[in-house]
């Protein structure tokens, strides 16, 4: 299971057991090195490793979404279809495409079906889209 799709189901859980996510402050475009969408929902962020992620989300369309950040950062994106129906936008903003973690990058998420994510009550929400910015840890 790729870090997304483990992170969402983490998220999954967290609604099935009703514990409630912890509130956490928005972060700046400054924070991120990476525009935001406007439309965007900040869910949470977290550390796995060397990285920094930020998880967003918004119920426009995915494809919306990838142009937003085909514009604002004027880099054509990696896409990627994984077997369980997953579609991704790779944007690589800072360092190489070719490795695993770049300095930045932006993931824009589509999954048939949408993303159940609780907000910071715990309570369901649905998204079409979410949108991982990840960034290096110094």
């Amino acid at each position: 299971m790729n870090p997304v799709t483990r992170r969402l189901a983490t998220l999954a859980l967290i609604l099935l057991l009703g514990m409630p996510v912890h509130a956490q402050k928005r972060p700046s475009e400054k924070t991120l090195g990476a525009p935001i969408y406007p439309k965007a929902t900040f869910i949470d962020s977290f550390t796995e490793g060397p990285a920094a992620r930020y998880l967003f989300a918004s119920n426009d369309l995915t494809i919306s979404v990838a142009r937003f950040y085909e514009r604002k950062t004027g880099k054509q994106p990696d896409r990627i279809e994984d077997a369980d129906g997953m579609e991704t936008y790779r944007f690589v903003l800072k360092g190489k495409r070719d490795v695993t973690l770049p300095e930045l990058e932006v993931r824009v998420n589509h999954f048939p079906g949408g993303f159940t994510i609780p907000n910071k009550r715990g309570e369901a929400r649905k998204f079409s889209t979410t949108i991982l910015i990840i960034k290096k840890r110094r």
